[in-house]
């Protein structure tokens, strides 16, 4: 069921309390508990993706080099390896993964230590860094290592929605005659676009600190993706910058904008929070069916 569909459901409707809702927040916490068990502070998980490479998501302690640069082919981790047995990469396995770290990063590094698990279908890896600059300094123990990460998997399958929205996110605008035909397309099959913008800033208020801090970093790429994934492939989400973006939606009639909107904000309470969710500035800017005042909205020329 669409969000417009589902919208007519929350009339009347009154967001939960926050943070024990949060599935984001309470993966962070658990993830927390975990890696200070073990005693390795930089960690993340390494997800298999359509272009046959596995990237970092839900990424903490490392820098945002090492972040953006961790998209490693299949065929160099391989996925097929048993569960349940610890991957220790080291000495010259470990130098031939050099290229997806930044250089400080890799000065540090000591091993990497990966362990299979598989959910929802999804062969990954839970990949701990034992780096020099880790702050806790514990020998890393693999079998209580392994007792500990079973006993997270739960938390961890509650929450797995989290691990593959924490991907990646490359702003870029859509060629313009792409956006112009999927516009012009929705008009002549007679649908009205509803138009809604969405700023993120009082979530990220400082965006200096939003590309330098990995923890403000994972947040966004989560909430984007998030919102992407709510708004669909079928309409149009469209960076205007960073922090502002611009929604088209497509109907066979002009949508309830409110009910819209609550509905929005509902489905990114459910995974972030109150706290999160009522910060979202999202705002109705009407609807039409004119491809013309639809690509003025979007600043751009017809």
């Amino acid at each position: 069921m669409g969000l417009i569909a589902k919208a007519e459901i929350l009339r009347g409707s009154v967001f939960f309390d926050t943070e024990k809702n949060s599935l984001y927040g309470e993966l962070e916490r658990k993830f927390a508990e975990l890696r200070d068990a073990i005693g390795i502070e930089r960690a993340g998980f390494l997800y298999p993706d359509e272009k046959k490479t596995f990237a970092l998501h839900f990424a903490f302690g490392l820098d945002i080099t090492t972040l953006h640069r961790m998209v490693i082919p299949f065929n160099t981790i391989k996925n097929v390896l048993p569960q349940n047995n610890w991957i220790c990469i080291e000495g010259a396995n470990l130098e031939a993964l050099r290229v997806y770290f930044s250089s400080h990063e890799f000065a540090s590094l000591k091993r990497l230590y990966l362990y299979p698990i598989k959910i929802q279908n999804i062969s990954l890896y839970i990949i701990f860094f034992d780096s020099l600059l880790n702050v806790a300094g514990k020998n890393f123990q693999p079998e209580k290592a392994a007792t500990l990460i079973k006993n997270f998997l739960p938390s961890l399958k509650k929450a797995f929605s989290v691990i593959k929205i924490t991907k990646l996110i490359y702003p870029f605008q859509k060629g313009q005659r792409l956006i112009k035909e999927r516009i012009d397309a929705a008009i002549m099959a007679e649908n009205t676009a509803n138009l809604f913008t969405l700023n993120t800033s009082a979530v990220f208020p400082n965006i200096i600190r939003l590309h330098g801090d990995i923890s403000k970093l994972r947040l966004y790429y989560a909430l984007i993706n998030r919102l992407m994934v709510l708004v669909g492939t079928s309409n149009l989400f469209l960076f205007e910058s960073d922090l502002q973006m611009q929604i088209v939606i497509f109907s066979v009639s002009p949508i309830d904008a409110e009910l819209y909107i609550t509905q929005l904000r509902q489905s990114v309470q459910e995974i972030f929070g109150l706290s999160v969710a009522e910060k979202l500035l999202i705002a109705s800017k009407g609807n039409s069916k004119d491809s013309e005042e639809v690509l003025k909205f979007l600043h751009l020329k017809g």
